[in-house]
């Protein structure tokens, strides 16, 4: 059973049978639920895990609690090549999203292997080159291109599925094709052409910020109550996810967010209009120069911030809990349905304020210069 799970890695599918059974001996099975942690960021590698049923999840955070997805893998594919090589530790933490089982291969088995086969060590650095390409392209969407780029890179083909390998036409993309405008040529071209000119550059904004309403406003209506991908999970396009699951996925992110204390957009409106959030102030506080009295002062409200929003989060979302309970049950009526809705609302009120309130704060510590570049830099996509 083993050897036949190794035989589909592209590098070990080369191997003759013998040489796949006495892999497989050397082999251990474990198990993961949904959630559990295969292996942690810096943690030493001692081998290579191979993903033989269910799904893992490869993601990065920052000491602020901000996460990167660099990839997902299913059965056949292999975590944790490059540190087998360099003698350190994992570059990112692998965690269970469905009950899945792993192969692990122990280091010194893996090198001698590459030792005496060349061939499965070409194929190993393919993959890893293959991978090294896929960070590159996502280091290159976060550093160059702005959050309405990225979602209207997502919500296109949600919106406007189109066969693989089509040309791209009015009719194919809807009703304007956008997709040029995430391709690296086309990004270099708004800032060659556009970035010296700041009338130009304006109306650039302002149809980006137009563009962003259309977007989203093209999402609810292909996702939301009446959408028929919500109600039948229509696919949207070749690899997508039914559009229901797309919805799933964003409330699940809202309310992982909303955990740690963070607003998860809550304040958007103060944020886009000159009223800065204390997290995101000390995210840029390099660019906004701030003194070392304001650093202290917005550090401190950044912890009151959080020991204020956490407990009241943490009362939203178990209202949240409680309104999806009332249904999972069966027993849920109009009385009960309101009194839950209401109980959810006056929690999500309260976590809102909390956040609201802190941006009006922080906006009183920093000067008028400051809170401009702050605008600029947030919502411009000029970092």
């Amino acid at each position: 059973m083993s050897a036949d799970i190794l035989r589909r890695v592209s590098y070990f599918g080369v191997l003759p049978r013998t040489e796949l059974q006495r892999l497989a001996g050397r082999c251990t099975a474990r198990s993961l639920g949904p959630g559990q942690v295969l292996f942690e960021e810096d943690e030493p590698c001692r081998g290579l895990f191979i993903v033989a049923e269910g799904l893992v999840e490869i993601r990065q955070a920052s000491a602020r609690g901000r996460e990167q997805v660099f990839h997902t893998e299913g059965p056949g594919a292999t975590l944790g090549e490059a540190p087998l090589f360099d003698g350190h530790g994992y570059i990112a933490t692998a965690v269970a999203l469905a009950p899945t089982r792993v192969l692990f291969l122990p280091r010194a088995e893996v090198l001698r292997l590459c030792q005496r086969r060349p061939a499965v060590a070409l194929a190993m650095l393919k993959t890893m080159a293959r991978r090294l390409r896929r960070f590159a392209d996502i280091v290159g969407d976060l550093a160059f291109h702005p959050v309405t780029e990225r979602a209207w890179s997502f919500v296109i083909p949600l919106v406007w599925p189109r066969s693989p390998g089509a040309t791209p036409t009015r009719s194919a993309a809807g009703p304007c094709d956008l997709s040029h405008r995430f391709t690296p040529s086309a990004s270099s071209y708004w800032r060659v052409n556009v970035g010296s000119h700041a009338p130009r550059r304006r109306q650039m904004r302002r149809r980006e910020k137009a563009l962003t309403a259309v977007a989203l406003g093209a999402m609810v209506f292909t996702v939301g109550p009446g959408g028929a991908g919500q109600h039948h999970g229509t696919p949207a396009g070749a690899g997508a996810p039914p559009r229901h699951k797309f919805v799933e996925m964003c409330t699940t992110d809202f309310e992982q967010t909303i955990a740690t204390g963070r607003g998860a957009g809550l304040a958007f409106v103060a944020d886009q209009n000159g009223y800065p959030g204390p997290l995101h102030v000390l995210e840029l506080k390099d660019r906004l120069k701030l003194t070392a009295e304001q650093d202290a002062k917005v550090q401190a409200m950044l912890t009151a911030m959080f020991a204020e929003s956490k407990p009241k989060s943490a009362r939203m979302l178990d209202a949240e809990a409680k309104l999806r309970h009332l249904f999972a049950s069966g027993h849920a009526d109009e009385p009960a349905v309101r009194a839950a809705v209401a109980e959810v609302e006056k929690a999500r009120t309260e976590v809102r304020l909390v956040h609201l309130m802190f941006h009006l704060r922080t906006r009183d510590v920093l000067t008028d210069e400051q809170r401009r570049l702050y605008h600029e830099v947030r919502w411009s996509g000029s970092r």
